[in-house]
């Protein structure tokens, strides 16, 4: 596996970022993170994941596949 990075583009200030696998299962959670990139765990088993950024005015999800 590779280095997967989440790139914001700016400094964000207490951010939480959940994954979940499709099962619905939380595979991962920071809370109250702060910088401009997130190094995603690479132990991950191949497969989709939604990837959830929560900061404190906005939240976004994303897909993300794990090969």
């Amino acid at each position: 596996h590779g280095t997967a990075q989440l790139s914001f583009g700016r400094t964000v200030e207490q951010a939480q970022l959940r994954i979940i696998d499709l099962q619905g299962r939380l595979v991962f959670e920071t809370a109250n993170w702060s910088g401009e990139e997130l190094n995603l765990p690479q132990e991950l088993p191949a497969g989709v994941y939604v990837v959830d950024v929560q900061v404190p005015s906005a939240r976004r999800a994303i897909r993300w596949i794990v090969e």
